[in-house]
């Protein structure tokens, strides 16, 4: 053969990313084999682009079949086997083609490459994930995949040698936009479940099965399947560790603490100087109430994994996720029960550094900043961490800004987002005109949209118009909407009140939910005749809870205890009230207080364990300890052989 690499994919409706797929390969592959499965967008089209072997296949829920008919049409030495939401890293494309032609590989050799997975979120909150996995192999020695999903690589004549080799990938398709976009995880499930029923599967099936349910968060599900997964696993086998970190996880998503604690005691600590063991442990000891102790396990974490990147470069076991990601986030955490705002800025400032687009710590590093720096600090600091030259960081922090109801930071941001060009959402340049209350812009980019599709907008697209109207006192602004529409109720309540009704109404729940969101945004634009309007015509108190919660955590203490003293007075305090302030008068030092506090929250909410925990080791009064522990082991009789309780 005188082509070295065939490239070989099998795809289907893959136009948003193929693109980038197939320019990673450019100048590694020399031929290009693509099996479409039943694409009905662009796909064909834009993989024509790229190569003449393009083929239909008629897809029978089989992956390893659709694999097996790219590989067979591939005529180099050489297969890398890539799906189209996958992409290579450039740097190693060189030296992959010298070793394939200077190292001389056996013939039965499948090179092993690191594949970094990016969950959650496409744009903000993301995590990733690092696995091998096997994509490069000799063609026409009739090595060929095996299983419908998650296929396998076989070869019945021969055993094959899987060796490491660092050729990166990374790969998009189980962040939350892909997955919907494709309909992932229902696709794979359907197929995994047929395959686990048969006689033949095997542990890496219910490994893989157990992924695909955590990836829908069904992690009830998950954990049946990591549990026969883990049980029949060898410890030598490739996913062993994946499968330990991932069925902890899950455990701690349910709340199954006791059982992630006994996997990470047995099991996990055989890496017990990885940052994976250590935010494991830390985790688990933050759900349980120990505070203070996890707060030394991710400070650990962050530690083993600074050591360790000095002297190779993969620093953590599962994720690198564990060496900085979820410590800073834990311990963001555990300053906000401390209420020590220096170090919650400090820990948002981390997590940023570490990647920039989580926009939920952006956006609370703002809210903090804006109440105690000038407009210029702020922007300095931002500017450490975005580049200021970027269209794509000047739009997302002015996004975070203007939502954050600062002015004169939005307003920096808005003219150097005009500078770039970059044209903005209509709904943003509507929140903008009443940040500002620019009655004239408002009108501007309002008529923009045509009117017959205001009545589907969604309740953040109706928001703008909301504010609007309670801002000008004109009913105008606010859209049209059937009936059934789930903002009815609220813009009723508007024009009634604009109208001058007075009389007081009792929301239910769910109208609650909007109300506070409303509500909210109301005092975030600095709207507040407008807010005291509307609440004067509200009687409810899981409202006022909601709203006393959310300034609590919003570091406005002054707002929140005045509705914390209407609820107390009326014995309307929910638990997470009294929760907020026991802490808030621990951390004052009023022990006796803060006890008294959180006695009533374990009243209201019994089945909260970490509210013992910290009950038990913020007093001195040996018999209220054991009470409490009593009360613990009757509510949670599975942690009675805790030591970690016992001691207590």
């Amino acid at each position: 053969m005188d082509k070295l690499i065939s490239l070989c994919m099998i795809v289907k409706d893959e136009e948003r990313v193929l693109a980038r797929c197939l320019d990673s390969v450019k100048g590694l592959v020399d031929e290009i084999i693509i099996v479409d499965t039943g694409s009905t967008d662009r796909t064909k089209e834009i993989a024509s682009k790229y190569t003449d072997h393009v083929y239909d296949y008629t897809w029978s829920n089989d992956f390893a079949a659709a694999r097996n008919e790219s590989i067979r049409r591939a005529t180099s030495e050489w297969i890398l086997v890539l799906d189209a939401d996958e992409y290579v890293q450039q740097a190693g494309i060189e030296s992959l083609r010298t070793y394939l032609i200077n190292k001389t590989p056996s013939p039965y050799t499948v090179l092993m490459v690191p594949i970094i997975n990016y969950l959650g979120s496409a744009n903000v909150d993301d995590s990733i994930v690092e696995a091998t996995v096997a994509r490069v192999f000799k063609a026409g020695l009739g090595t060929h995949y095996t299983k419908p999903i998650h296929e396998q690589i076989t070869n019945h004549d021969h055993r094959l040698q899987f060796v490491q080799y660092p050729l990166r990938l990374y790969h998009t398709g189980y962040t939350e936009q892909t997955r919907k976009a494709k309909n992932k995880s229902e696709r794979n499930l359907q197929i995994l479940e047929r395959l686990t029923e048969t006689s033949a599967s095997k542990p890496v099936d219910y490994f893989s099965l157990g992924n695909e349910y955590a990836s829908i968060l069904n992690h009830t599900k998950a954990i049946e399947y990591y549990r026969r997964a883990f049980k029949g696993a060898q410890r030598t086998i490739a996913w062993y560790d994946t499968c330990l970190v991932n069925f902890i996880n899950s455990l701690i998503y349910v709340q199954e603490y006791h059982e992630a604690w006994e996997l990470i005691e047995n099991y996990l600590i055989e890496w017990d100087n990885s940052p994976d063991y250590l935010s494991a442990k830390g985790t688990v000891l933050y759900c349980l109430g120990f505070y203070d102790v996890s707060k030394d396990y991710f400070h650990a974490a962050v530690q083993a994994a600074e050591t360790a990147a000095k002297s190779k470069d993969r620093f953590w076991l599962v994720s690198p996720d564990y060496a900085y990601k979820i410590p800073y986030q834990m311990l963001e955490h555990y300053y906000d029960h401390k209420q020590d705002t220096q170090q919650i800025v400090l820990m948002l400032i981390k997590i940023l550094q570490g990647n920039p687009y989580q926009y939920q710590s952006l956006s609370k590093l703002i809210s903090l900043l804006i109440q105690r720096e000038d407009t210029q600090s702020i922007i300095n600091l931002l500017e450490r961490i975005y580049s200021n030259d970027v269209p794509k960081d000047i739009l997302y922090l002015f996004q975070a800004t203007f939502r954050s109801g600062d002015t004169q930071l939005s307003t920096y941001y808005m003219n150097k987002l005009e500078a770039t060009k970059l044209v903005l959402p209509v709904q943003n340049n509507l929140l903008y005109a009443v940040l500002l209350q620019d009655q004239q812009r408002f009108d501007r980019y309002r008529e923009l949209l045509p009117e017959h599709t205001m009545g589907d907008l969604n309740q953040s697209d109706v928001m703008p118009y909301l504010l609007a109207a309670l801002l000008w006192k004109q009913p105008m602004y606010i859209p049209m909407l059937s009936q059934d529409h789930s903002l009815f109720f609220i813009r009723e309540l508007i024009i009634q009140t604009l109208e001058g009704e007075s009389v007081v109404i009792t929301p239910s729940k769910a109208e609650v939910t909007l109300l506070f969101d409303l509500l909210t945004s109301l005092f975030t634009y600095k709207l507040y005749d407008a807010y005291d309007q509307l609440l004067q015509r509200i009687s409810s108190a899981w409202l006022i809870n909601l709203l006393a919660d959310y300034y609590y955590q919003s570091n406005r203490l002054e707002l929140a205890l005045d509705y914390y003293s209407l609820l107390l007075d009326a014995g309307e305090l929910r638990a997470q009230g009294y929760v907020n302030l026991a802490f808030l008068h621990y951390n004052q030092g009023a022990m006796d207080e803060g006890l008294a506090f959180m006695q009533q929250a374990i009243e209201l909410q019994p089945n909260e364990i970490a509210l013992y925990t910290v009950l038990c080791t913020n007093t001195q009064d040996h018999n209220v300890i054991e009470t409490y522990k009593q009360k613990l082991f009757d509510q949670f009789p599975g942690y009675k052989d805790m030591e970690l309780f016992r001691s207590l």
